[in-house]
């Protein structure tokens, strides 16, 4: 199931190369900062897990939208997606699941921030209020909410929320 979230981001990444806006190498991030800013202001509206369905879905979306854009130059998209940036990202989605999958949590700051938050998240499917176990509620929740769509279609556990984050960093 977390393969199917991650085809969701490479078909938004796909598009991007399609439409010629962002180089092989730019696509996986600027994909994965857009729906973070799309989950963070669906999150204000209290709309974070419609948007998160959306977001999945649309993925498939665009990678078909891609394939149809660029049908007269596959070869083309096909070189684009066999550059090393992305053939990193991908190759870090694949490697790191199993690598993350039984990880569990042990060190306070897991506890006491973004382990917590995330896990708040999928609990309520909102960004944390005054008055919850969430202590520290001013810090800035973009990683917490990518860790939070990666978790939240694939199992929700701990082990998912590290590999959210390694994924993020690999768009990096």
């Amino acid at each position: 199931m977390v393969y199917l979230v991650v085809l969701s981001i490479i078909g938004y990444a796909t598009l991007l190369m399609a439409w010629n806006i962002y180089t092989s190498a730019e696509a996986p991030l600027t994909s994965c900062a857009v729906m973070i800013a799309l989950l963070y202001l669906s999150s204000l509206l209290g709309m974070l897990l419609p948007m998160a369905y959306i977001l999945w879905f649309g993925g498939y979306v665009a990678l078909i939208l891609a394939v149809v854009i660029a049908r007269k130059r596959l070869g083309e998209l096909a070189r684009q997606m066999l550059q090393p940036g992305f053939v990193f990202f991908v190759l870090a989605a694949l490697v790191l699941y199993p690598l993350c999958r039984p990880v569990v949590m042990t060190s306070w700051d897991e506890f006491s921030h973004w382990g917590l938050i995330t896990k708040y998240l999928l609990q309520t499917n909102h960004l944390p209020i005054a008055d919850c176990a969430v202590k520290f509620i001013h810090y800035p929740p973009g990683t917490a909410l990518f860790q939070y769509f990666i978790a939240r279609f694939a199992g929700g556990t701990e082990g998912l929320v590290y590999y959210g984050h390694l994924l993020l960093l690999a768009a990096c």
